[in-house]
């Protein structure tokens, strides 16, 4: 009896061991890490699957998944069975702050909010700033246009800096104030000249450039039209020597110039005195420097610039067909000397030439009656 109930026991002792090693064999390890650091282990039958672990929250980021390599390029599928032992890690994405630097912009778009790493943003639109034109978004000392995409690639939150070109007013304005144009132009690029500038029409002045140059431009400026005076052909003149007084000096020690009719020379209809020779002012007329020109001849209007201070004696003497003189605008003119315009002015010998210049009116800046002359 006694070695009947021990065979039965030894059957028993076999029977569990057997399967207590059938179950051991049949359990694989999966391994839940978070980096280094092991959260769980659990155990799997071979051949089934396991469960996903719930890796519960960690502040400042967002789960994204397991992954069955630390350098997470690989998803792990949990609808695959477990055939080994197996590690798998946990991806997060760190929640990054993003934040946008007017410098002293303004914007009504959001200047803060977050984005995971590994996501792309669009960049907020451009912000406005007076005098300024917005150039884009800089981070990392590369600057992004407005509406771009960024993608965020580490960890860390940002800070997107508004990057600002000054701006700067360039007006274009004719010799009168008159404005012509108005340009914004981003600081040290250039204006451009006005393409539907009319220059006016000036009695013997010629637009000629504007006075200073807008190739580059570095605050705000006014740019003026220039206008360079054209006198009658030099052809016709001839020249006196004065000092700065108006006094006659010796040829090589003048400061100034009188100028007269050179002989043999028939005047047009329209003259227009010289304001200069030889880089140096033209100021009065010489003595009856224009005097006794004949019927024939077609002096019908005479243009004086303000560098004159003095109308000779008989300057134009018996000059029977002027009929105007213009003085420039800022005359420096002191003497109009005796009998300047003696019988000039006069009607009846006027010739034809004269009398259709006289109808078509030619523009003046000041006419001198004849009581004047």
């Amino acid at each position: 009896m006694k070695k009947r109930n021990l065979i039965i026991a030894l059957l028993l002792v076999l029977v569990l061991s057997l399967g207590v090693s059938a179950c051991a064999e049949g359990s694989i390890k999966v391994n839940f890490y978070d980096g280094s650091r092991l959260m769980q282990s659990v155990d799997a039958q071979k051949g089934q699957t396991v469960y996903s672990l719930n890796p519960g929250a960690k502040e400042g980021y967002v789960f994204v998944d397991w992954y069955s390599d630390p350098n997470f390029a690989n998803v792990y599928d949990f609808d695959r069975t477990v055939e080994s032992e197996l590690n798998l890690y946990a991806k997060w994405n760190r929640v990054n702050k993003i934040t946008y630097d007017l410098k002293g912009g303004t914007t009504s778009a959001k200047t803060e909010l977050t984005a995971l790493t590994g996501e792309s943003i669009v960049l907020n639109p451009a912000p406005v700033k007076d005098g300024a034109a917005f150039a884009g978004w800089v981070y990392n000392d590369v600057r992004y246009l407005a509406g771009s995409d960024l993608k965020i690639e580490t960890d860390g939150d940002i800070v997107l800096e508004a990057d600002w070109t000054n701006q700067y007013k360039v007006t274009f304005v004719d010799y009168d104030g008159t404005v012509v144009d108005e340009q914004i132009i981003d600081e040290g690029e250039a204006a451009t000249a006005p393409e539907d500038f009319t220059p006016a029409e000036i009695p013997f002045y010629e637009f000629s450039r504007w006075d200073v140059a807008f190739d580059v431009v570095e605050a705000d400026m006014t740019v003026t039209a220039v206008y360079d005076y054209q006198p009658t052909a030099d052809e016709y003149f001839e020249y006196g020597f004065l000092d700065e007084n108006g006094a006659e000096v010796e040829a090589g020690s003048e400061a100034a110039y009188s100028v007269a009719l050179k002989e043999g020379m028939t005047l047009p209809a329209t003259v227009a005195l010289p304001r200069e020779h030889n880089g140096k002012p033209v100021i009065a007329t010489a003595a009856s420097g224009f005097a006794q020109i004949s019927a024939e001849d077609s002096l019908c209007s005479l243009y004086v610039p303000n560098s004159y201070k003095t109308i000779g004696n008989s300057s134009f003497y018996l000059s029977r067909n002027l009929t105007e003189v213009t003085f420039e605008e800022n005359s420096r003119l002191e003497v109009i000397g005796e009998s300047a315009f003696a019988g000039a002015a006069g009607g009846k010998g006027m010739n034809r030439q004269c009398k259709d210049h006289r109808r078509r009116g030619f523009p003046v800046l000041h006419r001198a009656d004849r009581a004047d002359l």
